[in-house]
């Protein structure tokens, strides 16, 4: 199975990759077991590899693992749960259901534009002061919003406190209901 992974690698890479595997055997033969492992997804090369924290080993120690390395030195119940748990969580995410508000009409003028294409909105609601305007940033915002909704898509706005948060969810909810 490791021979299979390396055949697509450089010889820099597999070099790296060998002594990795070399000190996996070692910490195991020492009798270090697995304490913590966190599955993750690297660059399509590496294909699956999980973030290893030894027992006994310190956090500096952790290391990024292969799986072909981690079932032939007996961890393949722990790969196997992990595998299973992350199954389990993307299958929970696509369930999840997309419930619209009943008052947002997503084939309104200033979502969709002509031919069904998302149009930027340009300017403030009515009920803002014409002293106030918004910066461009949260304008950007706001599009951001109204895009997502015209395409029935969940989103959050999030950014660091103090840029708005608030007046672009009244303006988005404003222009949605009203336009």
């Amino acid at each position: 199975v490791v021979s299979s992974i390396f055949h697509a690698l450089s010889v820099v890479d597999e070099d790296r990759l060998t002594a990795n595997r070399h000190y996996v055997r070692q910490v195991v033969k020492a009798g270090v077991g697995i304490e913590a492992m966190v599955p993750e997804v690297i660059v399509a090369r590496y294909r699956h590899a999980y973030l290893v924290k030894w027992t006994g080993r310190p956090y500096s120690k952790v290391s990024w693992e292969h799986v072909s390395w981690l079932l032939p030195l007996g961890y393949d119940a722990i790969v196997t749960y992990y595998l299973t748990m992350l199954g389990r969580a993307r299958e929970s995410l696509l369930a999840f259901p997309s419930t619209p508000l009943a008052c947002m009409d997503h084939n309104t003028p200033a979502i969709t534009g002509v031919n069904g294409r998302f149009q930027p909105y340009r300017g403030c609601p009515p009920w803002v002061p014409s002293t106030l305007r918004l910066y461009d940033y949260q304008l950007a915002g706001v599009n951001w919003l109204l895009f997502n909704h015209a395409l029935g898509r969940n989103c959050i706005l999030g950014d660091v406190m103090g840029l708005g948060k608030t007046i672009q969810t009244a303006c988005f909810l404003s222009m949605a209901v009203t336009q």
